[in-house]
């Protein structure tokens, strides 16, 4: 019985497989490989709070602020990654790009969720830093700016690279 239900599975995979378009194909390959890049951001993100988490000696009473603090930055990975799937979504049953105005919307609906989500991190940050000692205060700090320093770097080497496009 097993195998004839293997035989089944195997076939009908390979039915599907070879039915598919090779343009089909293709698409379901970048979507998985975009679904494997997200899930790699995401962990990439884990490992930072874990590392950070691991590094500032947390006492049991700061826990539940840190707990706040690492909610807002996974959710707003989550949000992002709805965000632009919604976007790719809209335009991929179509064969019409979007035009100047829509991406200028989108582009305003993105900054305006990027703003709601920094202020969110914010206040969960303000939370979490009121209960740390001087130690891990210095600690955060850094790790802060370490941050606002090399996305300053990544704009600039956007800017250069533009400028050598043009």
């Amino acid at each position: 019985m097993t195998k004839l239900l293997s035989a089944i599975l195997i076939s009908t995979l390979l039915l599907t497989h070879f039915s598919i378009s090779a343009d089909e194909r293709r698409t379901q390959n970048r979507q998985e490989v975009r679904e494997l890049k997200q899930q790699e951001h995401e962990l990439k993100a884990k490992q930072k709070l874990l590392r950070l988490k691991s590094s500032l000696n947390l006492q049991t009473e700061q826990e539940h602020a840190w707990v706040e603090y690492e909610a807002s930055i996974l959710q707003n990975i989550n949000q992002k990654r709805e965000m632009v799937t919604q976007l790719r979504e809209k335009h991929r049953n179509t064969e019409q790009k979007p035009n100047a105005l829509e991406l200028a919307k989108a582009n305003i609906a993105r900054l305006q969720t990027k703003l709601a989500e920094t202020e969110n991190q914010y206040l969960a940050l303000e939370e979490f830093y009121s209960q740390l000692n001087e130690q891990q205060k210095q600690k955060i700090d850094k790790v802060v700016q370490r941050k606002i320093k090399n996305k300053a770097k990544k704009i600039r080497q956007v800017r250069k690279d533009e400028k050598q496009q043009h």
